[in-house]
């Protein structure tokens, strides 16, 4: 009879931690953009609260460190105003983050950074019946960071900041003019 002792780390399951290994989620979050900078001062922009979900993979390396990609579907609104003509602008944005995560605290504590990819960012606006193009609210490329809690085995919460690099141009009854922003994002997501 013989007995084999290992020293490799077991995972909740029991069985040996594996040093490369797939992780996938699916989420919900809220958002919101601020209006950093707007070229025109007589365009007011005031933004509202939108809501998305996402689905996540990550490519865990060891227990501290992991690449996330990420697949984020968001609507929102905010009110554009220009004189005494209001109008509620709708948003629809695509979003590809790679973040670099730094996992602590056996992976409940994660520090999220990377490159953001807007795959489509879209802004439109009702005027006499008409839909009126408002212009992309969002650069192709932003910087992401964040930090996420989690939350037994497959709950996390997650806050991010996105720090938009260009402004974008858009236009507004007729007035051409660049905005910058950045958005800031709360949710959850179920890890699986």
């Amino acid at each position: 009879m013989a007995v084999t002792v290992s020293a490799q780390p077991f995972g909740h399951t029991g069985e040996p931690e594996r040093k490369v290994r797939m992780e996938m989620g699916v989420g919900l979050d809220a958002a919101i953009t601020g209006i950093r900078e707007v070229s025109n001062p007589a365009i007011s922009l005031s933004p509202r609260i939108g809501f998305g979900g996402h689905f996540d993979m990550a490519v865990c390396i060891g227990r501290n460190f992991a690449i996330e990609a990420e697949v984020g579907y968001q609507k929102g609104s905010l009110m554009a105003k220009l004189g005494n003509s209001e109008h509620k602008v709708k948003t629809t944005t695509m979003d590809l983050p790679l973040l670099f995560s730094l996992r602590m605290l056996g992976s409940r504590l994660r520090l999220n950074l990377g490159p953001m990819f807007t795959l489509m960012s879209k802004a439109q606006y009702m005027a006499d019946n008409t839909t009126m193009e408002f212009g992309n609210l969002h650069p192709t490329v932003s910087l992401a960071g964040g930090v996420a809690v989690c939350l037994g085995g497959h709950f996390q919460v997650e806050a991010r900041y996105i720090h938009e690099l260009k402004e974008t141009l858009n236009q507004y009854q007729g007035e051409e003019f660049t905005t910058r922003g950045h958005r800031i994002t709360v949710g959850f997501a179920v890890i699986f």
